[in-house]
């Protein structure tokens, strides 16, 4: 008797567990893939074993957004040419402790110190392999470069990349919603320092105008270009 409950309860059990961790998955796969534009307030922690950094500003990210056949389309007022498989545009304004903006508009990437009256141009590809802007920027489905471990579903993620970047190698990265938007990163490498990134004030899929992405270089600055 107990052999039949066995053979009833174990194939069950073998096809509900698997479906239940997908089921759980779902929500940030889904969150992720369906935004495309996002603002918010932030506060970026960086803790090593000597010291501690904070810092604070402002954020608008846009993903990748065409329009058919290339079309010209409405973008927050302003009509700009947007093509299929155009590269995602960032902007991070440090307000605090001091002023930096770190802005792309999906080609060139700026950093600018304002008090150091300096700004350095990159390569976008040098600055887009950070774990936080390749999670928040990818059209990817998240569960194609990271492994997924729901905590509590809707609520708390740990993220474990399926590839090592050389350059920065993740032990890990937590990730939690509160009232089903984004609200933290926290990223461990394997030195041990760790990044938290906090953000409010969320807003999601509000039009951009492109024109926040197109950095005019001050005059009177410093100017490194890596790009040449």
């Amino acid at each position: 008797m107990m052999k039949k409950i066995l053979k009833m309860i174990l194939p069950l059990l073998i096809t509900t567990f698997p479906m239940g961790a997908l089921a759980d998955q779902r929500f940030i796969v889904d969150y992720f893939k369906n935004f495309q534009t996002l603002e918010a307030n932030f506060t970026q922690e960086i803790s090593t074993k000597d010291r501690q950094d904070t810092t604070s500003g402002q954020l608008i990210i846009e993903k990748n957004i065409s329009s058919k056949d290339g079309v010209n389309v409405e973008n927050g007022g302003s009509k700009a040419q947007r093509e299929k498989g155009a590269s995602p545009r960032f902007l991070f304004d440090y307000t605090k402790p001091y002023h930096q903006i770190l802005v792309s508009n999906g080609k060139q990437f700026w950093f600018y110190d304002v008090d150091l009256m300096q700004v350095i141009i990159k390569p976008i590809k040098e600055v887009i392999n950070n774990p936080v802007l390749q999670i928040l920027l990818s059209d990817q489905s998240l569960d194609q470069n990271f492994d997924i471990k729901t905590v509590r579903d809707r609520r708390e993620y740990l993220l474990t990349p399926k590839v090592q970047d050389n350059d920065m190698q993740i032990n890990d990265i937590q990730v939690i919603f509160a009232n089903r938007k984004i609200y933290s990163f926290k990223v461990e490498d394997v030195t041990g320092q760790t990044i938290s990134f906090v953000m409010k004030s969320v807003v999601e899929n509000k039009p951009v105008d492109a024109e926040k992405f197109d950095f005019k270089v001050p005059a009177d600055v410093d100017v490194i270009d890596e790009t040449k």
